[in-house]
């Protein structure tokens, strides 16, 4: 009854499923009855759960605290948006100074500071802003 048949021609001469198609014996295809047991197991098994038993250094990537990862960003939305990029650039010094504390570098330290206060001072109207990002974009569309 559920024989397994992988094609050709059956008693009468007639030709069933082409070979290497495999069914069931009436013809009903083996395809959707495996998909469907395969989904059932994706839902019911907890496998985001037992990968993580299997990897615990992926739930330890997820926890990682914005502070430490911040300057490995290539960009962020502050530094971007025209807007806050002032405030954007002001924190990432900040975090930048706070770094090189940590390591103890006295010359880097004096220098991020400099940078820092030069950011403070440069005006903050949001049309200077708005001014500097087009001719920002105006450059980058000319280089390519």
């Amino acid at each position: 009854m559920n024989e397994v048949s992988s094609g050709g021609t059956d008693m009468t001469g007639t030709t069933t499923n082409p070979p290497g198609y495999l069914s069931y014996g009436d013809g009903t295809p083996m395809i959707a009855s495996t998909a469907l047991c395969c989904t059932i197991c994706c839902l019911l098994l907890p496998i985001r759960s037992i990968l993580h038993k299997m990897n615990p250094s992926v739930e330890e990537e997820e926890n990682t605290a914005y502070k430490k990862v911040a300057l490995s960003f290539p960009s962020d939305y502050d530094k971007e948006n025209p807007l806050t990029m002032q405030e954007g650039q002001k924190r990432l010094m900040d975090l930048q100074i706070e770094e090189a504390q940590a390591s103890g570098n006295a010359d880097l330290v004096a220098q991020l500071t400099e940078q820092r206060t030069m950011v403070v001072s440069q005006v903050a109207s949001p049309f200077a802003a708005m001014q500097q990002y087009t001719m920002m974009s105006q450059a980058r569309a000319v280089t390519y």
